[in-house]
């Protein structure tokens, strides 16, 4: 059982357990059946504690405590706007305490897209604003902003496609560190479990690097 944030669950797994599927093929071994199971970080790491993810993929800042983890990619979240809007029209950069200010598109508490975002304010002694609407997903936030939403956190890989086709606008925002880390979670010895979840961890380092 593999256990995965939104993000990753949606945008990165897929072609991991595709490759995984190949390579396992093409050394004449039978393919193996991945179950994959998407929520929050907070509950993904909870999960693999409690024995019910063989291997979990969180996103964040900070490495999650009482688990063995590996980076496996890093990643950047950007503010973006359905195109059009004023904001997307907006010439300077908006400052942490302008941020704040928002009422967001937001994902919900346990999200790692969320946390980089309190983690970054607090930084300035600033806390989230209270959201527009708060969702459940990266792609049901993505699909909200995309229809005229309040403006959203999301990772840049998320909407590349959306920016590049102008169908959403990324609004550049000042002092803010937005970065953050996917990784690999599992608990016991200091390598993944041998195997397919040695495998997979390694496709995916290998995929996203």
């Amino acid at each position: 059982m593999v256990w995965a944030s939104m993000t990753i669950a949606e945008s990165l797994i897929p072609r991991w357990l595709v490759q995984l599927r190949q390579r396992q093929q093409s050394e004449g071994y039978r393919a193996t059946a991945v179950s994959l199971h998407a929520s929050n970080s907070r509950d993904v790491v909870e999960a693999v504690r409690a024995g019910t993810a063989h291997v979990g993929f969180v996103e964040g800042v900070e490495a999650p405590a009482a688990v063995r983890s590996v980076t496996v990619a890093q990643d950047e979240l950007v503010l973006v706007t359905a195109a059009g809007t004023p904001l997307s029209r907006r010439r300077t950069p908006l400052l942490p305490d302008e941020v704040a200010e928002l009422a967001l598109t937001s994902r919900e508490q346990g999200s790692g897209t969320r946390e980089v975002l309190e983690i970054a304010l607090a930084r300035h002694g600033l806390v989230v604003g209270d959201p527009e609407v708060e969702l459940t997903t990266a792609t049901a936030v993505r699909e909200a902003v995309l229809a005229g939403s309040a403006p959203a956190f999301l990772s840049r890989r998320v909407v590349a496609r959306d920016v590049d086709s102008g169908s959403l606008s990324v609004v550049a925002v000042l002092d803010l560190d937005l970065r953050r880390y996917f990784r690999a979670v599992w608990v016991g010895t200091k390598s993944p479990p041998a195997g397919v979840v040695r495998d997979l961890v390694a496709i995916a380092r290998a995929v996203e690097r």
